[in-house]
């Protein structure tokens, strides 16, 4: 049942995170998540101050009231997605500690594989290419086009 044992692997150091992708993924944190962000505190900084600018008037008790209990069960769902949403973030957070030198390995045997599964086309190719080039030289050569 031992025939293939769990050994821990060669401790060798990992290589650096790959600085093309690395600065690719600054900008799109910066384009995806960063400007979005200002985009709708502003447009909400806006139209607060248009509604305190406008003197929105006095409602009555009942629906300040009615109000409370319309918010209240959207504002407890929206404090259990944030929690849910931190957990994610300090996880993502943890993760990202440790794995950029192992997606580079995986970045490297990828790039690693393309190159052999191209040589391996190239290879298959070069007999024909070859064969049609002497008969190309062959019909220049007799003048025949």
């Amino acid at each position: 049942m031992d025939e293939y044992p769990i050994t821990p692997s060669e401790s060798r150091p990992l290589p650096k995170p790959n600085p093309v992708t690395q600065k690719a993924h600054r900008q799109d944190v910066l384009r995806q998540l960063t400007l979005p962000v200002i985009v709708v505190l502003l447009v909400l900084a806006g139209v607060v101050f248009w509604l305190i600018q406008a003197g929105v008037g006095d409602f009555g008790l009942w629906a300040q009231i009615s109000i409370v209990f319309i918010i209240l069960p959207a504002l407890i769902i929206g404090l259990i997605l944030l929690v849910i949403l931190a957990g994610l973030v300090f996880g993502i957070g943890y993760l990202l500690g440790f794995l950029p030198p192992y997606a580079r390995i995986t970045q490297d045997a990828i790039q690693n594989v393309k190159a052999q599964a191209e040589a391996g086309a190239d290879i298959s190719a070069k007999p024909i290419i070859q064969i049609q080039s002497f008969i190309a030289m062959i019909d220049t050569l007799l003048g025949r086009r």
